[in-house]
């Protein structure tokens, strides 16, 4: 039975590239008791609430029980940030492209998580997913939120003009897998009849370069930051979903997971993801390794020399 959640819940944020295995990150941490999952809560206004996709457990979120619940509770910090739009302009204004690409080459220290630093768009943008995370947490009855939305500016903006206690945990994949992932035509099957983003090898090589080296910075400067690489995530799964649960709140069980690795998933509520996220029941976390077979070797070539520098930090040079 999981845990009454509590006023403030401590929320792991994933952080990393598209493609690299958040979802199944996310659905394994979420399955423990106590814990619960979120998907990329960023998109919570524009996706859930505007567009009224798909939550996971299969109800537009307007209709979800959790989710129309939390809506309600929101009512006055939504009326203050002009309703849905307004939260989802603000999010535009926080994690747009000019922003991540001056993170990346400013500073040594991308996104410092220091309150004095922080503008008075980023408190409101703050304010308003603590008291979105408050009521989650009291709905899903979870001490701990997993918000798999990767994107660092988001993180850093809650985590740096916020008062709950977070987490960073920097997912990272083998570039050359991300950017062949990337290329396939996926079905997001969240009832809006779109498909995941797609992007062109050297896109999606530069793109895993640009938001990898903010992360691991960002990373590196948190004293309680975690690294984890999708390959170690699939070949260990349970001592790696163990590990970050321990490194959080100490005592949190994790979803068991065989020797074959597989688990058990129970039925989430995210908001908006990689379409894994709808799994449930039964399933089997293996490696990913098509890439290797079907992207040509003169694109497996190339994206090597791309992403070099950075790669090497995560030993995939």
């Amino acid at each position: 039975m999981a845990q009454r959640g509590g006023s403030r819940p401590i929320v792991i944020f994933i952080l990393g590239w598209g493609r690299s295995g958040s979802t199944i990150l996310d659905s394994l941490l979420g399955a423990a008791p106590g814990v619960a999952s979120l998907g990329e809560a960023m998109y919570l206004a524009r996706r859930g609430w505007l567009e009224q996709r798909l939550c996971g457990c299969g109800m537009c979120v307007p209709e979800c029980p959790i989710w129309s619940a939390v809506a309600g509770d929101l009512q006055p910090q939504l009326e203050a940030l002009g309703g849905a739009a307004g939260v989802e302009q603000l999010r535009q204004q926080i994690c747009g492209r000019k922003s991540v690409l001056w993170q990346s080459l400013a500073r040594a220290r991308p996104y410092a998580r220091d309150g004095a630093s922080s503008n008075e768009r980023e408190r409101r943008y703050a304010r308003f997913h603590e008291a979105f995370y408050r009521q989650a947490s009291e709905r899903l009855g979870a001490g701990v939120l997993i918000d798999s939305s990767k994107h660092p500016a988001h993180a850093a903006a809650i985590a740096g003009a916020g008062d709950l206690p977070c987490r960073f945990v920097h997912l990272v994949r083998e570039p050359r897998a991300v950017a062949h992932s990337l290329s396939k035509r996926k079905d997001m099957r969240d009832g809006s009849g779109r498909e995941q983003m797609r992007r062109t090898f050297v896109r999606a090589a530069l793109s895993w370069v640009l938001f990898n080296r903010i992360c691991r910075r960002m990373v590196a400067a948190d004293p309680h930051g975690i690294r984890l690489r999708y390959e170690d995530l699939c070949a260990r799964p349970q001592a790696s979903i163990q590990q970050l649960l321990e490194s959080v709140a100490p005592g949190l069980a994790p979803v068991p997971i065989t020797a074959e690795g597989r688990a058990t998933l129970p039925v989430n509520h995210s908001i908006s993801g990689n379409p894994s996220r709808f799994r449930t029941g039964a399933v089997e976390i293996r490696q990913d390794n098509a890439w290797a077979q079907e992207q040509p070797p003169w694109q497996q070539r190339l994206i090597r020399a791309l992403t070099r520098a950075e790669a090497r930090h995560y030993g995939y040079v």
